[in-house]
């Protein structure tokens, strides 16, 4: 199976282009926002966009439901199809999703900036910001039978010069979109970080957390620890940055990208000594 990437930030227009993509590259399956669609009609998933959160549309985009990733293992095995494109939003996100469903990774990547002008993806950006406007690459019908928000409209396209529809998308106004926007303060994911700590091990005491946010639902960690002497620091500390990748993207729905921890301390008593770092990416 060849797998090719689609991506671009939130709102810079990919799902509106991805059905004329895919047809330019002979590609019949797409997966986009927690669907995998076929020829333009879903065939298996759940629509992130119909969550009633931001987070848990987030979630749905990267198959971490478990029922939901099952069924779309299940589906691209049996259909088996030799091309699929993924849309996302970051690279990072891309390899998520492949190893969520077993996907190999992509060998191509397309970015929006490639196939779309700075004044069409500003114009999409406006669209997302000022109406909460989503786009669905697939028919009407389609969306109708389980889609939670409102639908706003929809739009029909040809090939070029001709008459002959090539297929049609789907405008809609999700329900987080609806109930506000919701945001997580940095010094509530500061708490999140320093109770996931303490919920690892007794043996490891954060100093200090500092983050970054590269893009939208993403997150870069940053730790300064002090831990008890006599246990295997390197063993520990992959231990930690395992659980906290994992355990804020099961609590967040944010993509960890990062998670870099040095060691500032060895307790001996009330004392200290050493002085260690350990890095890793998710």
């Amino acid at each position: 199976m060849e797998i090719y990437a689609f991506v671009g930030p939130s709102g810079t227009g990919k799902s509106q282009r991805a059905l004329p993509l895919a047809i330019s590259y002979g590609i019949r399956y797409i997966i986009d926002d927690g669907l995998l669609i076929k020829d333009g009609r879903i065939i298996a998933g759940f629509s992130a966009k119909s969550e009633l959160s931001k987070v848990r549309a987030i979630r749905r985009a990267l198959f971490q439901f478990e029922d939901h990733r099952r069924i779309v293992v299940e589906k691209i095995r049996e259909e088996s199809p030799d091309k699929l494109l993924i849309i996302a939003t970051s690279e990072e996100m891309v390899q998520k999703i492949c190893k969520n469903l077993e996907l190999p990774l992509p060998r191509n990547v397309i970015y929006i900036y490639d196939i779309a002008s700075p004044k069409e993806i500003n114009q999409a950006k406006q669209e997302r910001e000022k109406g909460g406007k989503h786009v669905i690459p697939v028919p009407l019908v389609e969306v109708e039978k389980s889609f939670r928000g409102q639908l706003v409209g929809r739009i029909k396209f040809f090939f070029s010069g001709r008459r002959e529809e090539l297929g049609e998308k789907v405008i809609v106004r999700p329900p987080f979109s609806l109930y506000g926007r919701l945001s997580i303060t940095e010094e509530t994911l500061k708490s999140l970080v320093n109770f996931l700590v303490r919920e690892h091990s007794p043996y490891v005491f954060l100093k200090s957390v500092s983050m970054q946010f590269p893009e939208e639902g993403m997150i870069e960690l940053a730790l300064k620890v002090e831990v008890v002497y006599g246990i295997s620091i390197l063993l520990l500390m992959k231990g930690l940055r395992f659980y906290l990748k994992n355990r804020i993207e099961e609590l967040t729905g944010m993509v960890v990208n990062k998670v870099d921890i040095e060691v500032v301390g060895v307790r001996i008593g009330t004392g200290f000594r050493g002085k260690a770092t350990t890095h890793g990416r998710g």
